[in-house]
């Protein structure tokens, strides 16, 4: 079981694709919630929410149907992990604005503390083929195989113990269900709310999907196969029996009857379930999805808040996967086996699984009549099993609360599991072991060590040849212990664990401490990009051992810059903002933590039908035209900026559509002011093609959404050569690029929503031609957005490259600006010209060098220890500099003269490959290129 971590900063990134058959969690379309910061509390009303900012843009939105979603959420004192769910909201939205734009417009608001889209989740049924069901024998094999005959003798359960299960509804009349249903005398049927709960008739569970008081399910029996499992009615001369014993269920109906796909009330089913005094929630549903902030707070407030013991099932995909709900903290995660306690085909398996139980030909109640049974598979009908063992725990136990209740469970687990052939690949990937009713039930001297937080690093800045340090906080939740002593190793190829023991000694029951000397961790030096660094934490006190998995992402595909009040996310496949279009990749461009970007990229083209870029395309996905040469990286020790980055990229150039060429680039960015408030970027695009290229632009394109998406306007400023955006009514937040270099400007402004005739349409796509069109049209469009009302709106700004020959290049380079006003981006924009032209860095700033007939020599070429440059004076007078640089542009020698004379420059301590000759007098500059050899 996986407890709430908290991290100096965390990152959640998702690698890799997805199993084509893994069930897959879906945004519910025009629903959001989002949480209000504790401290506008004050400001929640009986009508809404009095926070003008907040108001405003829910308005711009057009955002209907604001409602408190949880106003009696209790909140216990002197529990400081407990979670405050008075402060989520819910809203609804019309198809034309985008849950990302919304999303990232109320948390610009700065009052919220996550915006995030509902989501449905599938039901993990696995249903029998004909030939395993007519095999299917009578009796309940899996009653034995998780001891729970033996386990009934120590403890039978208790009709005050209710165990929620929130699925498809349930049969109320079935005769081997119908004694253990728990029903609410306090509000009896008679059209009042009796009990003041919010619910009127709520007297046998409630249809929280549909909103009425008949769970009855709407054809799909799941609700009834999982029901039976857990609770039911058992010792009754009848059917089958249920784990739970004498424990009741309260039925939630969180699928509808209706034909919406979408209906789905899970999460606020949990949260009735815990107000509900439910001791046990089972989940015998969800999907692989992004980690939520909101479902997670669901999860604390009944786990925490509520004190309610949380069972959820782990997939029905055969990958190793981290499905949701059942990875989220303080969940207990249940696996599926067949009869021979082997991993069943198609579990899905995972380090964050806490106990498996058998899921294939599970003898259950069925829905076709009120003595219907039937044989089921899945982790649907595993999961209830560990549910009905929780109440028998509960009962038994009575002081525990429902942490350490799943905690006895886990740690009771048999563990012989994996000595059975055919779980040999599955090690520790099953759970503590298959559910061992008996022993949880009667064991003695049971321990459990977790850790609850851990301090790490960012994982986007977690880089090969960095060393990891590790603070973490462990807490022993059952009996005490003497002599702890905690183990960190990793399974991961491309680690070192350097430091690796922590003598914890004595601790007292729900006794917590934390190891004062950090962990350490070193990445090897080759570790491949985007890897899972898996970390394992093993315990050890006497015969108790016990371990705890963590996972991170490391050496990522992309970084931020962010040493100064403007932090920008630049990739290794040109996008600016996020990799991929994903928001699990990328921390947008922020301004004082105010995310200000959907969307970015760098692009080149040389004709309508040849762009190259990894912005959204026509079918407005990414068009993964460029692919990484060396991936991003953080520069160790920055030469000219306070944080510097850079890598290489290039497009194929075989590809019809494809321009042709590699790509070098930069990052810098300054801490102090007047430099605080900018990042440069700086592209070095090169010829890979045995042809000329001609007709060649390159640029940045941005979505921007300041503060509030569509009441954005987009402008150009010639006299900066910056394009710009603010909100149409307020001078108080603005963003924009600038073009450094000297290349004639190009400027397209874009408007996403309702965009006017004969302008170019990105709402349905971004097509090559539409991109060349705005990169080579010059200053063809300065305004997107009214005046008097905004838009969704985005822009581009490109340059004139010059014509290159075969391995010839050219330098284009902008600034990422944001201000408090516009003088305030102006002054941004000046500093960061005035920035950049003093890096002395620039190769060729957009012109193309003079390589032919230059009027000096260097020789020899390639060199090996000493270069000479022979200045003739009758070609070259006056006084000059020389600059040597290497192909991304850094300076690393400089030489001043006067002319007449050889100039010797020792290249003996450079490394092998290509470097630049730079000469400049008052009159010109001549560039040639040299080789060093070794």
């Amino acid at each position: 079981m996986r407890y709430f971590y908290s991290f100096l900063c965390l990152i959640i990134t998702t690698f890799g694709l997805l199993p084509a058959n893994a069930q897959e969690a879906r945004n519910i379309p025009g629903k959001l919630v989002f949480k209000l910061k504790p401290e506008y509390k004050r400001n929640i009303t009986s009508d809404g929410i009095n926070l003008r900012k907040l108001q405003e843009t829910l308005a711009t939105l057009q955002a209907t149907g604001l409602v408190r979603k949880y106003p009696k959420g209790f909140l216990p004192e002197g529990k400081a992990d407990a979670v405050d769910i008075s402060l989520i909201y819910q809203l609804n939205l019309n198809n034309t604005v985008s849950l990302d734009k919304a999303r990232q417009a109320i948390l610009a608001t700065g009052v919220v503390e996550y915006a995030e889209p509902l989501r449905f989740y599938p039901l993990l049924y696995q249903p029998n083929d004909p030939m395993a069901d007519s095999m299917a024998t009578t009796t309940q094999y899996h009653l034995k195989n998780i001891k729970a005959y033996r386990g009934w003798d120590f403890e039978k359960g208790d009709t005050s113990i209710v165990i929620g299960i929130l699925d498809t509804g349930i049969r109320y009349t079935h005769k081997d269900l119908r004694t253990n249903l728990k029903y609410n005398y306090a509000d009896p049927i008679d059209g009042l709310d009796n009990d003041n709960d919010g619910y009127v008739d709520n007297f046998r569970g409630w249809d929280i999907a549909d909103e009425d008081n008949d769970a009855t399910p709407f054809l799909q029996g799941h609700g009834i196969n999982v029901t039976g499992v857990a609770a039911a009615s058992t010792h009754n001369g009848r059917g089958v029996a249920g784990v739970g014993f004498n424990s009741k269920f309260l039925p939630i109906k969180i699928y509808t009857s209706s034909s919406n796909p979408f209906s789905f009330a899970g999460y606020e089913g949990i949260v009735y379930a815990a107000d509900h005094n439910c001791d046990v929630i089972n989940l015998s549903w969800g999907g692989w999805a992004p980690f939520s902030f909101y479902e997670q707070d669901i999860i604390n407030y009944a786990a925490i808040n509520r004190n309610a013991v949380v069972v959820a099932a782990a997939g029905n995909t055969n990958a190793k996967l981290n499905f949701y709900p059942a990875s989220y903290s303080n969940v207990l995660s249940v696996a599926g086996l067949n009869n021979l306690n082997v991993k069943a085909t198609n579990a899905t398996f995972s380090h964050l699984v806490d106990i498996s139980a058998p899921g294939l030909n599970i003898r259950t109640t069925a829905n076709v009549h009120d003595s219907a049974y039937t044989v089921v598979g899945g982790s649907s009908f595993a999961c209830p099993m560990v549910a009905g063992a929780a109440a028998l725990v509960k009962k038994k136990f009575p002081q525990y609360n429902a942490l350490q209740i799943a905690e006895r469970l886990r740690v009771t687990a048999d563990a012989g599991i994996y000595s059975v052939a055919g779980n040999a690949n599955y090690t520790e990937m099953l759970g503590s072991g298959i559910l061992d009713v008996a022993k949880a039930l009667s064991a003695a001297n049971v321990k459990s060590v977790r850790f609850t937080n851990l301090n790490l690093q960012a994982a986007d800045k977690i880089f090969p040849g960095d060393t990891l340090d590790i603070l973490a906080d462990f807490k022993n939740f059952l009996d005490p212990l003497t002599n702890l002593t905690v183990t960190l190793s990793s399974p991961s190829p491309n680690v070192t664990v350097v430091q690796n023991t922590f003598a914890a000694g004595p601790m007292a029951t729900l006794g917590t401490i934390s190891n004062n000397t950090p962990f350490q961790v070193h990445i090897h030096p080759n570790a491949p990009l985007n890897q899972k660094l898996i970390l394992r934490f093993s315990f050890s006190d006497g015969s108790y051992t016990d371990y705890q998995y963590y996972e991170l992402q490391i050496n990522p595909d992309y970084l931020t810059i962010d040493i100064n009040k403007l932090a920008v996310t630049v990739t290794s496949k040109g996008n600016i903002g996020f990799q991929n279009m994903s928001p699990e990749q990328g921390a947008s461009v922020r301004y004082k933590k105010v995310n200000l970007l959907s969307e970015g990229g760098f692009l080149v083209g040389s004709a309508p039908t040849k762009v190259s870029d990894n912005i959204r395309n026509a079918t407005n996905s990414p068009d993964n035209n460029f692919q990484r040469i060396n991936a991003i990286r953080y520069v160790n020790t920055p030469p000219y900026a306070d944080q510097e980055a850079q890598g290489s990229m290039q497009d194929d150039p075989t590809a019809a559509a494809s321009v042709g060429v590699t790509i070098d680039y930069h990052a810098y960015a300054w801490q102090n002011a007047p430099n605080d408030k900018f990042v440069i970027l700086e592209y070095k695009v090169r010829n890979a093609k045995a042809d000329t290229l001609t007709n060649l632009y390159a640029g940045l394109f941005a979505d921007w959404d300041v503060f509030d998406p569509i009441r954005n306007v987009a402008l150009w400023d010639s006299a900066t050569k910056m394009g710009y955006v603010y909100i149409f009514e307020r001078d108080t937040l603005f963003a924009g690029i600038k073009l450094l270099t000297s290349g004639a400007p190009s400027y397209y402004a874009l408007d996403n929503g309702t965009p006017p005739a004969g302008t170019i349409n990105i709402s349905d796509g971004f097509t090559d031609a539409e991109k060349y069109q705005a990169l080579s049209g010059g200053v063809a469009r300065k305004m997107a957005g009214n005046l008097t009302s905004g838009n969704d709106v985005a822009h581009l700004i490109g340059s004139k490259l010059p014509d290159l020959n075969p391995s010839d290049s050219a330098t284009v380079a902008f600034a990422i600006l944001a201000g408090d006003s516009f003088n305030d981006l102006k002054a941004s924009a000046q500093a960061a010209q005035n920035r950049y032209d003093s890096l002395g860095i620039k190769i060729i700033t957009g012109q193309k060098a003079a390589f032919a007939k230059l009027p000096f020599k260097v020789y020899p070429n390639p060199a090996s220890r000493n270069l000479t440059i022979d200045l003739p004076e009758e070609n070259f007078t006056g006084a000059y500099q020389l600059t040597l640089l290497n192909t991304v542009g850094k300076t690393v020698a400089v030489k001043q003269g006067k002319a007449d004379r050889k100039i010797n420059v020792d290249v003996s301590g450079l490394p092998a490959g290509l470097y630049f000759v730079k000469i400049s007098n008052a009159a010109r500059t001549y560039t040639a290129k040299v080789q060093v050899i070794k």
